[in-house]
């Protein structure tokens, strides 16, 4: 059994911002690297394809429908290298 020091520094500071304090048990690495693919296609106004053209950084084709909407692709990848956790287990303390 194992205590924890309620008077050290590192618990009264988590004290005082009403953080919670944890122990990790367990984690999933990833063993290989992988891809994560998501392709989304939407219909949105003229401001929503600026918008997402900014948020994704990513390219985007759109197609005119009519004068004020818009059919829009976008595709996103994400590398995962490997050694990197994509899960975890804790216990709240």
């Amino acid at each position: 059994n194992r205590l924890v020091n309620m008077q050290h520094i590192l618990v009264q500071q988590i004290e005082k911002r009403a953080e919670v304090l944890v122990v990790v048990k367990e984690r999933i690495l990833t063993t290989n690297s992988c891809s994560v693919m998501f392709t989304r296609k939407q219909q949105c106004t003229f401001q929503g394809v600026l918008r997402l053209l900014g948020l994704l950084g990513t390219s985007i084709k759109i197609c005119a429908k009519d004068v004020n909407s818009f059919e829009a692709d976008s595709d996103v990848s994400l590398e995962i290298p490997s050694g990197t956790v994509i899960a975890y287990s804790i216990l709240e303390l």
